[in-house]
């Protein structure tokens, strides 16, 4: 049964790489997505003009040291799509090999979504629930 949104969730990588940190002494990696409201069935909540936020915290587990919270916010397109950007720039890379890790929240259309996203943030790789 399909009631309403349930997730926000990567579909493609439109690009990825090393990031362009704006300070000095910093390195990282920046992946670039076409991110997709779902259904719980990972079917596409297709709907244009949604406005879609999300709120990024990290967890203890921070080597990296990204900030404690980020915020964003896109629109949909007619699939539930939006382009979406995530990176990381630290003092730590590129010789860090370790992680921070974060859960990410979103809310569509003024909707708290139920399932919280993990986000692994590498010097060389960003995961998104894994992917």
């Amino acid at each position: 049964m399909k009631v309403g949104p349930f997730q926000v969730e990567p579909i493609a990588t439109a690009s990825q790489g090393l990031a362009q940190c704006a300070t000095k002494g910093q390195s990282g990696w920046a992946r670039n997505v076409t991110s997709q409201v779902q259904y719980p069935d990972g079917s596409a909540f297709a709907f244009t003009g949604l406005p879609v936020a999300d709120t990024i915290k990290a967890t203890s587990t921070n080597a990296l040291g990204i900030a404690s919270t980020q915020t964003g916010s896109s629109t949909t397109t007619g699939d539930g799509s939006f382009p979406d950007t995530y990176f990381v720039c630290s003092t730590s890379c590129p010789g860090n090999t370790g992680e921070s890790d974060a859960t990410q929240n979103w809310v569509v259309n003024g909707i708290g979504l139920p399932h919280v996203n993990g986000v692994v943030y590498k010097c060389g790789s960003i995961a998104i629930d894994g992917r």
